[in-house]
C-alpha cells in the first residue's frame, strides 16, 4: 500500500502503469505455451523420414496451465478442466486437455500458420457461478530460411552451428530426425522446462547441433525454428512474470552424412 501511495504522487499515468504491472505479477494464472508452424521437407528420402515421425505439416499448439504466484509452485498446481482455444482469423479452435495442466493440439491444418498474423489464445475457467478468462495475444513472427547454414552434405561427427544473430528471435527450437525417429530435440516438454527455456538471459546468437548426433552414415532432417516470446503487454488476466507463449515456424533440411565415393 505504501508503494502504491508513493507511486500515485508521480502522476496518474505512471501510477496506472505501475498498478497494472503489480496486478499482472500477482495474478495467479500461469500460461506457458508453444505455437509451432511446421513446413514439410522436400525429397523422397526426406519425405519418408518425416512421414514416419510425430511431426506433420501445419501448426501444433502446446499449453501448460498452473495456479501459482511463485516460480517454485508452477509444477505443483496444474489447472485442469479449463476451456482452451486458439483463434486465428476464423472460428476458435479447441485445444484438447491432456491432464496434469497440459493441453495440446497435434500438428495439422486446423490452424494454418501465417507469418505476421495475430492470433489469440484464450483460457476460460469456471468456479461456481463465476467464469474467468485469461488471454494471450500472439503476433506470429516471420519465418527465416536457414538453407545457407545447413549443409546438404555433412561430415560424420561434426557439429552444425546455426547463427540467429540479428534476426529478431528470442529463442530457437532445433529438432533432428533420422530413420529411427527423434535423434535430438531441445523442445521443452514440461511447464518447468518451458519456463526455463523462455526466461533465459542474453541475446540469441549461435546455436549448436551437437556433433555426436551425426554419428552414422545416414540421412538426417534438421528442423530449425526461430521463436519469439510474448511480452507482458500481450497478456491479460495472466501472471506476467511467469507466463510466456513462444511462437515460430520450423523448416526441415535434409542433411546426408553418407560418405561419397
Amino acid at each position: 500500500m505504501i508503494v502504491l501511495a508513493l507511486l500515485s504522487l508521480t502522476g496518474c499515468d505512471a501510477f496506472q502503469k505501475a498498478k497494472g504491472t503489480l496486478e499482472g505479477v500477482l495474478e495467479p494464472v500461469v500460461v506457458e505455451g508453444i505455437v509451432l508452424g511446421i513446413e514439410a521437407p522436400q525429397g523422397a528420402g526426406a519425405d519418408t523420414i518425416f512421414s514416419g515421425s510425430d511431426y506433420q505439416a501445419g501448426t501444433s499448439v502446446t499449453v501448460f496451465l498452473a495456479d501459482a504466484k511463485e516460480v517454485d509452485e508452477i509444477e505443483n498446481a496444474p489447472i485442469e478442466g479449463a476451456d482452451v482455444t486458439m483463434t486465428d482469423q476464423g472460428a476458435p479452435v479447441d485445444i484438447p486437455e491432456l491432464g496434469d495442466g497440459g493441453y495440446a493440439l497435434a500438428p495439422g491444418q486446423q490452424l494454418p500458420y501465417a507469418a505476421e498474423s495475430t492470433w489469440t489464445l484464450s483460457v476460460s475457467r469456471t468456479s461456481g457461478d463465476e467464469t474467468s478468462v485469461s488471454t494471450a495475444t500472439l503476433l506470429l513472427p516471420p519465418d527465416h530460411d536457414f538453407a545457407d547454414q545447413i549443409p546438404a552434405q555433412h561430415d560424420l561427427n561434426v557439429a552444425i552451428d546455426i547463427d540467429f544473430t540479428g534476426l529478431g528471435y528470442d529463442t530457437a527450437l532445433i529438432v533432428v530426425l533420422d530413420e529411427d525417429g527423434v535423434a535430438y530435440s531441445n523442445e521443452p516438454s514440461t511447464i518447468r522446462e518451458l519456463y526455463d527455456f523462455t526466461h533465459g538471459n542474453g541475446d540469441l546468437g549461435v546455436v549448436t547441433v551437437p556433433a555426436d548426433i551425426f554419428d552414422a552414415q545416414s540421412l538426417y532432417l534438421v528442423g530449425v525454428a526461430g521463436m519469439t516470446n510474448t511480452r507482458a503487454a500481450d497478456l491479460d488476466e495472466a501472471n506476467t512474470a511467469l507466463s510466456t507463449v513462444m511462437m515460430g515456424k520450423m523448416r526441415f533440411y535434409a542433411v546426408s552424412t553418407v560418405v561419397l565415393p
